[in-house]
């Protein structure tokens, strides 16, 4: 179980669905000023718990006491926020959206939402994105306060969700590494021998372990998926002809793919691919290169473009 620095701060499971959308619900209709909060469905809860990002819950002993959803938008996605700020491709790809929160009446006054906010936060720049946005109505200023003491700052006024108004606010997270051209573990790479193999990977990680789908494309003219562990991913592709079983790579997210390269090649290793720019789909671009590691592996430098 993924451990955070306050204990009270667990994860969402599927099962927990409905009490998150009894929260969401009750919450809204005791709000004495509707227009701050724009309630979502039950199936968009359900969706991101195991599928469109994740959910926070701040646990009073067995009693759910708040959730904040976080939803990690899909390349393409018409709703992702960065494109109201003017985002390149890349830093859509790199944006994670703080969405719905609620507390619970009686465990408001404790700094509740601002401790998730915190939280999610942390985990989502350790999965590699480097913006995080969120929006709040000019009015709400205990949540605008709450917002700015925790970094984020006034990107945008617009109108949203069918004609709201809401400040559009952006926190920029910054490289894991602090700079240094490697960031990180982007994601693992498995081998599947055929089509059966894969949908059986996919079903596995995707619907018995929770771990939700971010990418799909195809890859020679056979399926292939990027599915998020929680702090790295998990890259399904089919090749019968996987020389090390059904471990393929492992992948470096990295700020520079030829910088990187050309320090690898001075040091001696042999490089099986060179930088090539490639695309995952619609709208996930990216460089990548291949070298041959120390024992035999294949490490992958990945390049978000």
């Amino acid at each position: 179980m993924e451990q955070f620095s306050d204990p009270q701060i667990h994860l969402a499971v599927p099962e927990q669905v409905d009490e998150i959308f009894a929260i969401m619900s009750g919450v809204a209709a005791q709000m004495e000023h509707p227009e701050y909060y724009v309630i979502d469905d039950r199936d968009y809860v359900a969706r991101h718990i195991s599928q469109e990002g994740f959910t926070l819950l701040w646990m009073e002993g067995e009693t759910v006491a708040g959730f904040l959803i976080v939803h990690l938008p899909r390349p393409g996605d018409e709703h992702n926020l960065g494109n109201d700020l003017g985002f390149s491709p890349r830093q859509l790809l790199l944006s994670a959206h703080m969405e719905s929160a609620a507390i619970l009446p009686q465990f408001r006054g404790r700094g509740i939402q601002k401790k998730l906010l915190a939280a999610a936060g942390g985990r989502v720049r350790q999965m590699g994105f480097q913006y995080s946005l969120c929006t709040v109505h000019p009015d709400n200023l205990p949540s605008l306060k709450s917002l700015q003491s925790l970094g984020y700052q006034v990107a945008a006024t617009k109108l949203k969700y069918g004609g709201k108004l809401r400040h559009i606010m952006k926190k920029e997270l910054g490289s894991i590494q602090g700079g240094f051209p490697m960031k990180g573990l982007h994601h693992i790479a498995l081998w599947a021998p055929d089509e059966s193999g894969f949908r059986q990977a996919l079903e596995f990680y995707n619907k018995v372990l929770g771990c939700p789908v971010v990418h799909t494309w195809e890859r020679k003219g056979q399926s292939a998926a990027m599915l998020d562990l929680g702090g790295t991913r998990l890259e399904l592709v089919i090749d019968p002809a996987g020389a090390n079983g059904p471990f393929a790579h492992i992948a470096f997210d990295v700020e520079d793919v030829d910088a990187v390269v050309e320090t690898v090649r001075a040091a001696g290793r042999p490089i099986t691919m060179e930088p090539t720019d490639v695309s995952l789909g619609p709208d996930y671009p990216a460089r990548v290169a291949f070298c041959k590691g120390p024992i035999g592996e294949l490490v992958e430098f990945f390049q978000v473009k």
